[in-house]
């Protein structure tokens, strides 16, 4: 029977069959870690900086390096194809170890449906970018992170309806444009590519995208509709 199962399981399980299914390469690959619990693996690089997951979030910074050699590139949007496949853990590990290898980093909560990055940090997410796109000053809501010096965050703010025609107002273009000003890099957290159309609104206006996938859980067509989607409305896909 579970062999069965095994030959019906059609999820993406290897670097090559992501680069397959998106038409990109694999800019790094995160273990998981079976004896340790979510609380755990959601903050590694800040809690556990020794752990395996750590350096391999490291070994993610240093492909990365290469994308932001070029000073153009200053705004990241991480987004999957669906929901839980990792993309705001991957935001919050990434944020830590750029921040600690020397770059001001801001991380930017951006989906505006079911927050979370802010409970990663332990800081409030009452305010934030959806205050910001209400007319509130983007820069006044900006969180410095304990520990990690060179880190900040930017929750979502709460939930905020019709978030995707938000993020894609002048408004939003705006405190984009305010937020440059106050980091080296800025990673922005958005919602899923398939269920809602938040994140081909911001995918207009960074200049980089990271499409995150979970191993034994994304499906290739999945993968290749988000990546496509993303492509349409002319998001730099790396």
């Amino acid at each position: 029977v579970s062999g069965g199962r095994l030959a019906l399981d059609r999820s993406i399980r290897s670097r090559r069959s992501l680069e397959r299914a998106t038409g990109h390469r694999v800019l790094g690959l995160i273990p998981k870690v079976v004896d340790w619990d979510e609380d755990q693996i959601q903050n590694v690089a800040l809690e556990h900086p020794t752990s395996p997951p750590a350096e391999a979030y490291r070994t993610l910074r240093t492909s990365l390096r290469f994308l932001t050699v070029d000073e153009s590139v200053h705004r990241i949007l991480f987004t999957s194809a669906t929901a839980g496949e990792g993309k705001t853990t991957t935001v919050a590990n990434l944020g830590v170890t750029l921040a600690r290898a020397g770059k001001r980093v801001l991380l930017v909560d951006a989906d505006l449906r079911k927050p979370r990055l802010h409970e990663l940090f332990g800081i409030s997410g009452d305010e934030g970018l959806a205050t910001a796109l209400q007319g509130a000053s983007a820069a006044d809501l900006v969180h410095a992170v304990d520990g990690c010096d060179n880190l900040a965050v930017l929750p979502a703010g709460g939930a905020l309806a019709e978030s995707a025609e938000r993020l894609g107002s002048d408004r939003a273009t705006e405190v984009f444009a305010t937020l440059d000003g106050l980091a080296d890099l800025i990673l922005i957290d958005a919602p899923p590519v398939l269920p809602v159309a938040d994140a081909l609104e911001v995918g207009r206006y960074v200049d980089a995208v990271i499409l995150v996938a979970r191993a034994g859980t994304t499906q290739p067509k999945e993968a290749q509709l988000a990546s496509e989607l993303l492509v349409q409305v002319g998001a730099p896909m790396v």
